[in-house]
């Protein structure tokens, strides 16, 4: 996928399945189907960020394009991120972010219910475990930094 893209075209395979699309960037962003540029907040999506894409009815959303490489730098900035996962493999979640340790304070997601991982838990007390293709995750930073996902070790 292109650094950015219209939001008509690569949410094409869901059309009219969809009511909002939305995305945190500093600050909530969001596309409503039908309104115009002028009244969206976000009308292109990158392969940096996560999206939540709140479903009418089931669909499959396939998308095209040129894969993104694991190692793509994300800049994170003090605060709730809401980032992409790149990396084509599952992973523990202090190995897929160990460019950031230290660094983040939580992890958030979703597997069909809620999960998360807050690094001074005891491992028992986390609920995510690993991060996955394909999904988005909110990761709370404790100061700005540059997170490169890591393969297995």
């Amino acid at each position: 996928m292109p650094t950015s893209s219209s939001i008509d075209i690569v949410l094409s395979s869901i059309e009219g399945k969809y009511t909002v699309v939305e995305t945190f960037s500093g600050e909530k962003l969001s596309y409503y189907p039908g309104n115009s540029p002028e009244e969206n907040t976000l009308n292109t999506l990158d392969h940096y960020h996560g999206y939540w894409i709140k479903m009418e009815q089931s669909g499959t959303l396939s998308i095209t394009g040129t894969p993104v490489a694991a190692t793509t730098l994300l800049s994170l900035q003090e605060g709730w991120n809401l980032v992409s996962y790149l990396a084509d493999e599952p992973l523990p979640v202090s190995t897929a972010l160990s460019s950031i340790d230290g660094l983040y304070t939580a992890v958030l997601g979703y597997y069909g219910q809620a999960v998360s991982f807050y690094p001074t838990l005891p491992p028992d007390m986390n609920t995510l475990e690993v991060l996955r293709p394909a999904y988005g995750y909110w990761i709370k930073m404790s100061a700005p930094a540059t997170l490169v996902y890591h393969s297995s070790l």
